[in-house]
């Protein structure tokens, strides 16, 4: 006879204890431990472990009922203790990749997976406040970006491309400055790399330039330049390059009334 299920989380329970519980509350003691790495596939969260549910001799869809009655239950259970604060960890309207999101939430086991995390809210009936992409859910693809919205990341960088393209390049404080001025805050912890896949930029150091070769008014200058032949040194180039952007007839011209006679 079934027994009715709990309205509450167990005492003294962690976020990711609560999860575990719950995946496990619903699924057959015959079924287990094989059942659990079933039930997280099917959820998305890892990929194919080689394990499938003919070779434990059950239909496809079985495993998707545990799933189906697992996030039923956590909507009567309501958040565990401790999940808000999670949630608060990359609810603070940032966007982050989610190797930095997993390192701001050590310790919190499984729910150290933006993922992870983001669906366990909402199946508690939680909104986690932010989102995680790719969107698709698919085990083979990792979260790449915890985002406050997912057009965040894009107006991002469309606002990086347009601040590079005048020169070809730029600084890395000056990007986000102006990210910062536009109402989006970034957070690549001290990783320079991850800033740039952040942006989608390439780049070195503190300097961030396009992926792939763009024109921009500094590099006709210098195509110009090199047209020349002629060997510059470093210290002329500033002039040089104001020289050699400057359109035919915009030179200064002499005034009449120095003219002579």
């Amino acid at each position: 006879m079934p027994t009715a299920l709990p309205t509450r989380w167990p005492a003294s329970v962690t976020p990711a204890q609560a999860l575990g519980y719950l995946l496990a509350r619903h699924i057959p003691i015959a079924r287990l431990p094989q059942g659990l790495t079933l039930i997280r596939e099917a959820a998305g969260w890892r990929p194919r472990a080689g394990l499938t549910s003919p070779d434990l001799g059950m239909h496809p869809f079985t495993v998707r009922t545990w799933l189906y009655a697992a996030r039923d239950h956590a909507r009567i259970l309501g958040p565990p203790p401790g999940l808000t604060d999670l949630l608060a960890v990359l609810g603070d309207g940032k966007i982050r990749t989610a190797a930095r999101a997993r390192s701001l939430l050590q310790g919190a086991d499984e729910l150290a997976d933006p993922r992870i995390l983001a669906d366990f809210a909402g199946w508690c009936g939680v909104d986690p406040g932010f989102e995680v992409l790719p969107q698709a859910r698919r085990g083979s693809v990792p979260a790449q970006f915890v985002v406050p919205q997912a057009a965040d990341l894009t107006r991002a960088r469309k606002i990086v491309d347009l601040l590079i393209r005048r020169y070809g390049l730029t600084t890395a404080d000056r990007a986000l400055q102006r990210l910062a001025d536009e109402g989006l805050r970034i957070d690549a912890g001290n990783d320079a790399q991850a800033l740039r896949d952040l942006l989608g930029t390439g780049g070195y150091s503190a300097w961030l330039w396009p992926r792939r070769d763009v024109a921009s008014p500094l590099t006709a200058a210098m195509a110009r330049l090199r047209a020349l032949g002629v060997p510059i040194p470093v210290e002329q180039l500033p002039v040089a390059i104001a020289r050699s952007s400057l359109k035919p007839g915009n030179g200064r011209r002499r005034s009449r009334r120095s003219a002579p006679g």
